[in-house]
């Protein structure tokens, strides 16, 4: 049985950050769909009865791709989940942590003073503790807390013990809907008081409604206190065209194919999720369409049957434009008057929860014209449309209770395969147009009938060599729902007798099991790979390690687009970014030490941001601290680089990021851009952040051993 550990939240990628489990096949299909930041854990008998084995990603260089190999230092790999986690950036909001305390003591009070005796409270969630020590501070007589990572669970067991009496929490390693009560039970009777903290950015996607539903139903008494006691979600419509490119695919690619498979694809509705923003950074122009309006209030004291609400909030366009998205946040009734908002500059900055964005479909309005936001949710999700307001006089605001739903399903297959960044790089009308511009001077520098092979994800480059009118295409795609959906793309565009799909990976014999003997005359790559898309240095070395198998395939005058990548360092302060790492300290008066400590090395570690999210301030030029020469097979690099400061301030570490040079003054490149960005950099954090001055200078050393496959970077200030 293998389950997801949470390795960071991938929230510009749009999921829900969840647990799963498989079992057999399912195990093999998990390991294929699993994303290289991400820790396995497999149970095995490994002779001594059933063992948790952990499993890391590591670049496979004798086949290409990912393989999943045990970690032998458990402890360290644990460190590095929670190091990839939130946790740090929850730990330094302080405005958060602030008013769940005012809150949770307000809330123990109120008990006691009304029961004339102290709460047994219920911790769902329980992370480090924390709000645990707050209840037994406020006067609980104890705390129960669940915390379902079992490591976690743990280390919140010697951060509180490190605190107050232990005696007065206990954490178990459970879910909470897991817990049992009553005699032999995991708590031995209700309990009075519930509190969590299991929010996402969108409010609902880690599941607070179920949770809460099935811990008021089952596991506190009928009139428990709850903190949270509940939450408003707010919206308003927003005129930002970028906001298109996280969603809509219709238009033909540069070159004149068209991503869509048929006329139902046209028509897709789904890939519009809620996907997380810093809405200070979206990029301009961006102007307010409406008023912003509370969608939906929701009460987490009452249990409720899952059910699908809509609202409808009439409105006036407050200026002509073009309505293309949906901003939203939520405010948390803590307690009584005790509040948290994620409004845009409504708390101090933090980068846990963050507004969010729904795509809709363009929709052109003129100032004062009378239109409808209707939003609806259901148990995880919420989603929304603009429609004609026919009803003008009608009831401003309604909400309709247990309501038949449509949700917003894919009909064209790309939003199924791909998020919202994926998405937005296969919008990139510039990037698209230089590997089009390459791939046309590749045509020409082969003979006619030359075979053309796309080793990356996802097909792109073949069908762009398509749209050129090239004779013999062949494209290996890695996921089965990919590969068939490039197969109804090749089959829509009549290119069958042109164009083969495989998901044959034996480089060694692709020559004679998919080309019939003949050698490929043109080896391209976005490159892209699914497992991979927020290491950008990871893909570059997949393609050269497969181009490197199959050179035994290669004519001796192929073209191999792109033809170098670069992967570039430069020094950079962020604005704000940096109160999301570092050391945990004292949070709200409880020492967490050992936090700090699980966390070790967490400055040894990449971290995959859209940087272009996050004001900074690059405080060295670029330099390449590493070239990758695709023309040759893969071999051993060794490199230092000096990176000098040209202007001062706190610098934070470094941000990386690849460049490809495709052909003679044509590359393409993975820096930041902004929203939405295709893209993810990787920030290597220095522990302390440092203030520089002009002048100043890091060496950078890079040593890549080929066989390995893993690139490794020390730093030293000159």
């Amino acid at each position: 049985v293998a389950s997801r550990m949470y390795a960071g939240l991938d929230k510009y990628g749009g999921d829900v950050v969840g647990a799963d489990a498989a079992e057999g096949d399912e195990l093999i299909e998990t390991l294929e769909n699993s994303s290289m930041e991400e820790t396995l854990v497999v149970t095995a008998d490994v002779g001594n009865g059933p063992q948790n084995v952990l499993l890391a990603a590591r670049l496979n260089v004798e086949e290409g791709g990912l393989q999943w190999v045990p970690e032998e230092n458990q402890s360290q790999t644990f460190k590095s989940v929670i190091a990839m986690s939130q946790m740090t950036s929850m730990m330094h909001d302080e405005s958060r942590n602030t008013k769940y305390n005012v809150a949770i003591t307000a809330a123990v009070q109120s008990f006691i003073a009304r029961h004339g005796r102290k709460p047994v409270v219920l911790d769902v969630g329980t992370g480090t503790g924390l709000l645990a020590m707050m209840a037994v501070r406020a006067g609980a007589a104890h705390v129960y807390a669940c915390e379902v990572f079992p490591t976690l669970a743990q280390l919140a067991r010697d951060i509180i013990a490190s605190n107050i009496d232990p005696a007065y929490v206990t954490v178990i390693s459970k879910m909470s809907t897991d817990l049992t009560v009553g005699e032999g039970g995991d708590l031995p009777a209700r309990a009075d008081m519930l509190i969590s903290e299991i929010l996402d950015s969108a409010l609902l996607g880690e599941g607070v409604l179920p949770f809460l539903r099935h811990a008021l139903t089952d596991l506190v008494i009928d009139d428990a206190i709850v903190v949270p006691q509940g939450a408003t979600l707010f919206a308003k419509i927003i005129d930002c065209p970028a906001i298109a490119d996280l969603h809509d695919l219709t238009r033909p690619l540069p070159g004149g194919t068209s991503l869509m498979r048929d006329d139902r694809a046209l028509r897709c509705r789904g890939g519009r999720a809620l996907v997380p923003v810093h809405a200070a950074m979206l990029r301009t122009p961006t102007a307010d369409m409406s008023e912003a309006h509370a969608v939906f209030d929701f009460d987490f004291t009452r249990p409720s049957q899952r059910c699908e609400r809509r609202s409808r909030n009439s409105f006036q366009a407050l200026r002509d434009g073009t309505a293309h998205g949906v901003l939203v946040w939520w405010e948390l009734i803590l307690f009584e008057d005790v509040r948290y908002s994620t409004a845009p500059g409504a708390e101090n900055w933090q980068d846990h929860w963050l507004q969010t964005v729904f795509p809709v479909p363009a929709r052109r309005c003129g100032q004062g014209q009378a239109l409808k936001l209707e939003a609806v949710h259901g148990d995880t999700t919420v989603w929304f449309s603009i429609v004609e307001d026919h009803e003008q006089g009608a009831k401003r605001f309604c909400v309709e209770e247990d309501v038949e739903v449509d949700p917003p399903m894919c009909s064209c297959g790309w939003h199924t395969l791909c998020g919202p960044q994926r998405i937005a790089a296969m919008n990139d009308r510039d990037r698209i147009g230089a590997l089009l511009a390459a791939l046309k001077d590749g045509l020409a520098s082969i003979p006619e009938d030359g075979v053309c092979v796309d080793v990356a994800d996802g097909s792109l480059c073949a069908m762009l060599l398509a749209s050129l009118g090239a004779k013999q295409i062949v494209s290996v795609e890695t996921k089965t729902f990919s590969s068939l959906l490039v197969s109804q793309l090749c089959a829509a565009s009549e290119m069958e007798d042109y164009w083969t799909i495989t998901d044959n990976r034996n480089w060694s014999d692709f020559s004679a099991e998919v080309l019939d003997g003949r050698s490929i005359s043109l080896l391209c790559a976005e490159p892209f790979y699914y497992q991979m898309q927020n290491f950008t240095i990871a893909q570059a070395l997949n393609f050269w390690h497969i181009r490197t198998l199959l050179a035994p395939a290669l004519s001796p005058a192929a073209a191999i687009i792109p033809r170098q990548a670069r992967l570039y360092m430069a020094l950079v302060s962020f604005e704000h970014l940096g109160v999301s790492h570092g050391l945990a300290g004292v949070v709200c008066g409880f020492d967490h030490g050992l936090l700090d400590a699980a966390q070790q090395g967490w400055n040894t570690r990449d971290f995959p941001y859209p940087a272009g999210m996050y004001a900074h301030t690059l405080l060295s030029p670029a330099s390449s601290v590493m070239d990758i020469d695709f023309t040759r097979p893969a071999h051993d690099i060794t490199a230092a680089t000096t990176l000098t400061c040209t202007a001062p301030g706190l610098c934070h570490g470094v941000i990386s990021w690849v460049d490809y040079e495709l052909g003679p003054g044509n590359s393409i490149s993975t820096r930041p851009r902004g929203f939405p960005d295709g893209f993810k950099q990787l920030v290597r954090f220095f522990s302390p952040f440092c203030s520089v001055s002009p002048g100043q200078s890091l060496t950078v050393t890079t040593a890549y051993v080929a066989a390995d496959g893993n690139p490794e970077f020390s730093f030293s200030w000159a």
